[in-house]
C-alpha cells in the first residue's frame, strides 16, 4: 500500500508538472498572437553596424517607407545609445525600434531609457534576459547549439537568434528545427535574400539583415534611396 501511494504522489506531482509546462507554453503562444507575430517581431529586422546616428536615421527614412518595421542599432556602432534615442522618438510610433550586439544588464538598462523595445543579444545571458524582460522589452538571445537555444528559450527569450546562420547553412537549421519545431528563430549573420528565402521555408520566422546584404556599394557611399529599392528587392526574393 505504501509503495503504491508514493506511486501515486509521484504520478501526481509529475502531471503537475507536466500542466505547469503546458501552460507556460499556452501562454508564450498566447503572447506571439497578441504581438501580432511570432514574438512581436517583424520578418525582417534591418541591423545598423558601424553608422552614425545621422545616417542611422535617414537611412530608417528611406526603408521605412520601403515597407521595413524593425530595426537595430548594434552597441559596437558609434554612440549607439544615442542613434537608438532619436530612432525612437522620431520613428518608434510606426517601428519597432531596438538595439543589438547587447551583452551586459548596465546595456539592457541604457537602451531601454533611450526606448528601445526590443534587445538582440550574440550569445544567451540569463541575467540579460531576464533585465530585457523586467523592462518589458522583447528579448532576442543569440545561440548556435540546440542546447544553447533551449536554454535561451526557457531563460524566457521570445524568439532566439540562431548565428551566424550563414556559416552553419540551411541544412544545420533544418536539423535543428527538427527537435525544437516550437521555438521561434531569427537567423542572422550573412543571410543572403536567397538564403533566407530557404530560412523562411525551414519554418524561421525572422531574418537580421545588415545594409551591406541590401546593396554593399550604397551602403557605403550611403545612398538611402538605391539602399531601400535594394532592400525591397531583397524582401521579394527573401518572401518570393
Amino acid at each position: 500500500m505504501t509503495t503504491a501511494g508514493t506511486g501515486d504522489a509521484g504520478t501526481s506531482v509529475i502531471g503537475g508538472a507536466v500542466k505547469e509546462a503546458v501552460k507556460e507554453t499556452v501562454e508564450k503562444e498566447q503572447t506571439m498572437s497578441d504581438q501580432g507575430g511570432a514574438g512581436g517581431v517583424p520578418e525582417f529586422v534591418v541591423i545598423y553596424r558601424g553608422f552614425t546616428p545621422d545616417e542611422v536615421c535617414a537611412a530608417t527614412e528611406h526603408l521605412l517607407d520601403a515597407g521595413f518595421t524593425a530595426f537595430e542599432v548594434t552597441m559596437n556602432s558609434p554612440r549607439p545609445v544615442e542613434a537608438v534615442g532619436r530612432l525612437a522618438e522620431r520613428f518608434g510610433a510606426r517601428a519597432l525600434i531596438g538595439s543589438g550586439t547587447v551583452r551586459t544588464v548596465r546595456q539592457v538598462d541604457a537602451v531601454a531609457d533611450a526606448g528601445a523595445r526590443l534587445v538582440i543579444s550574440p550569445t544567451t545571458d540569463p541575467d540579460v534576459i531576464a533585465a530585457t524582460k523586467s523592462r518589458g522589452l522583447l528579448s532576442v538571445p543569440g545561440a548556435m547549439t540546440p542546447t544553447e537555444i533551449d536554454r535561451a528559450w526557457n531563460a524566457g527569450a521570445d524568439v532566439v537568434k540562431l548565428f551566424p546562420l550563414g556559416a552553419l547553412g540551411i541544412s544545420y537549421l533544418r536539423q535543428v528545427r527538427e527537435p525544437l519545431g516550437e521555438i521561434p528563430l531569427l537567423v542572422s549573420g550573412a543571410v543572403t535574400a536567397e538564403l533566407a528565402r530557404e530560412c523562411f521555408a525551414a519554418g524561421c520566422v525572422s531574418v537580421g539583415v545588415g545594409l551591406g546584404l541590401f546593396d554593399a556599394d550604397a551602403a557605403t557611399r550611403r545612398d538611402w534611396p538605391a539602399l531601400a529599392a535594394a532592400a525591397v528587392r531583397y524582401r521579394d526574393t527573401a518572401l518570393g
